[in-house]
């Protein structure tokens, strides 16, 4: 199947259920999310993206953070991600694990766990998958303001981390199109370069 079928085929998904398919293919990721949810950008200068249903409020959210690692993460590095990662979890007040998981599949390396912590005087409830594939690390966040109104978007949540893609060749990775000259003359003129295909999709599950 072609990109742009694909990008058709994905959208008429969303829109049989009552969801919006954002699409990033410079980030090089797509999500579906309730179409009545609003958009918001991080504030701490992290790429991605975030949905809530609640305009400006970000305590109930469904959300995408992209970091470039500079690195190739491999199977050797499970262990210290996995550990550094329930460490993470571990630094908020009051947090309590309820499951977690790791695993790989081919090149993709992948995480996740559901947990509650204190957040002044409420308990949230965060579900967090992480990605590692070549050198991105890609955090995917479902977290409601309490833990029942986690319970009351849980079906929301799992549509949405189901439905997620991750592009295998990111725009932001492919190199730039060589310039065409000014004026060609019959001794110099090169036949022009086909700019890189995007049309390779892998599935996160």
């Amino acid at each position: 199947m072609s990109t742009n079928a694909a990008d058709a085929a994905a959208q008429a998904q969303a829109a049989s259920s009552g969801l919006a398919l954002h699409n990033d293919r410079y980030l090089g990721f797509s999500l579906m999310y309730p179409s009545a949810w609003h958009q918001f950008q991080w504030l701490d200068g992290r790429r991605g993206v975030l949905y809530g249903p609640v305009f400006n409020d970000n305590s109930t959210i469904f959300a995408v953070a992209i970091q470039d690692l500079g690195i190739v993460v491999n199977q050797r590095d499970v262990k210290d991600l996995h550990v550094g990662f329930i460490a993470g979890i571990g630094r908020l007040d009051e947090s309590r694990i309820e499951t977690q998981r790791q695993w790989q599949s081919g090149v993709q390396i992948g995480m996740e766990a559901r947990y509650t912590f204190r957040e002044g005087e409420i308990v949230r409830k965060r579900w967090v998958r992480v990605f590692y594939q070549d050198t991105r690390q890609l955090t995917i966040t479902a977290q409601a303001a309490t833990q029942d109104e986690f319970a009351h978007w849980l079906s929301t949540f799992q549509t949405a981390m189901n439905n997620f893609r991750i592009y295998a060749k990111p725009q932001y990775k492919e190199p730039r199109p060589t310039p065409a000259p000014e004026a060609l003359t019959r001794d110099n003129a090169q036949p022009a370069e086909d700019a890189p295909s995007t049309q390779d999709i892998e599935s996160t599950e």
